[in-house]
């Protein structure tokens, strides 16, 4: 799990590096550089530009990756947004995923309590039970679930072969006026 999170870690910061030069060498498209100001300035109005160097843009990439979005800056050239669509994209999956292992550790520590319930209440009844008597109980209890659960289905695949699933005005009988 900590691996997990250590990669995490790298791979955020490998993309908010990567984007974070796009962004700032593609707004260089809508931008020139000042000698006397000794900054980038938007060629359309020749307002700063809020991307004056790549650890500059870090602000932005990150909190376009975190889905915060101050608006504080944004890219307002055609090659900029491009790359925000890009950005955006990227943090999402790579987000996406502290969610899946999160649910997935949550879930095996609650199923190992609840195993730890059930073999204290099953020994609570016959304290001569051992563990694999509780194991091959738990076994047969899961057959039983799979057999219903099979029938069922079986019983839904049935069912869905006889759905006409045409839209209704189709369903009528059409004439055929050829001989």
């Amino acid at each position: 799990s900590t691996s997990a999170f250590t990669l995490l870690g790298f791979v955020l910061f490998l993309i908010l590096t990567i984007s974070s030069s796009c962004m700032f060498y593609a707004e260089q498209t809508g931008m020139y550089f000042q000698n006397t100001t000794l900054q980038w300035l938007y060629k359309v109005d020749d307002s700063r530009s809020p991307y004056q160097s790549v650890p500059d843009t870090f602000w932005w990439c990150f909190v376009t990756m975190v889905t915060l979005g101050y608006g504080d800056t944004y890219p307002r050239t055609a090659a900029g947004k491009l790359v925000a669509c890009l950005t955006m994209c990227c943090a999402l999956v790579l987000l996406s995923m502290p969610i899946i292992l999160i649910g997935f550790h949550f879930d095996r520590v609650i199923n190992e309590y609840l195993l730890k319930g059930e073999i204290k209440r099953l020994t609570a009844i016959d304290p001569n039970l051992s563990n694999d008597v509780i194991f091959e109980k738990k076994v047969r209890d899961l057959e039983i679930q799979i057999k219903k659960m099979s029938g069922f289905l079986e019983d839904l695949a049935v069912s869905v072969k006889d759905i006409d699933f045409r839209p209704k005005r189709s369903r009528k009988k059409r004439i055929c006026w050829s001989k």
